[in-house]
Order: structure tokens, then C-alpha cells, then sequence
């Protein structure tokens, strides 16, 4: 199943092709196509978009979208140890949870 970016991203390269270009016109074109995507993904990612932009290399939308799923996945883990942490210190503590 194509994610709603992919589709974007495809109906973009249908439209506005970067064929016939050498390869740093096509990065040029490729690092605005992928900062104008950057620029909607939430504030909380904003190191990650720097980290991104800042590379030599282009990404894909493909590798960009891995990187951004990871992220989340970290911030979720991180997220889910505090709470169970918090959870596992009140009940030591003998204090309702309501």
C-alpha cells in the first residue's frame, strides 16, 4: 500500500520531471522538492529536517521517510518509558493514579 506521500511524490515527478539534468541540477531540484515536504512535518522534528537538509547527498523520499518513521518510533519509546517510570514510582509511592 503507497503512502499518501509516495503518491504526492510520484505525481510530482509525473508532472515535473528532473530527467536530462546533470547531477547537481537534480539534487538542486531534489533538495527544494524535499524541503518544501520538510516544512509540513511537526516542530518536534526539527532537528531531524535540519540533520536532512544539511546533507550532501540528497535522500529519496523513500530514505527521508524512513528516518522520519524512526524518529517517531524513538520519541515513542522514550515517551512510553517516562509514563511507565512515572506509573512504577507512584505505586511505590503508594499514591492513587486518578
Amino acid at each position: 500500500m503507497e503512502t499518501k506521500v509516495k503518491s504526492i511524490w510520484r505525481e510530482i515527478d509525473h508532472y515535473r520531471p528532473i530527467k536530462n539534468l546533470d547531477t547537481q541540477e537534480q539534487n538542486y531540484i531534489m533538495k527544494g522538492r524535499l524541503y518544501k515536504c520538510l516544512m509540513g512535518i511537526n516542530l518536534a522534528y526539527e532537528t531531524l529536517v535540519n540533520q536532512i537538509l544539511a546533507r550532501e547527498v540528497v535522500l529519496g523520499i523513500e530514505e527521508t521517510n524512513t528516518l522520519a518513521r524512526q524518529e517517531e518510533n524513538t520519541k515513542n519509546l522514550k515517551n512510553n518509558l517516562k509514563t511507565e517510570m512515572l506509573h512504577s514510582a507512584l505505586s511505590r509511592a503508594k499514591i492513587p493514579l486518578y
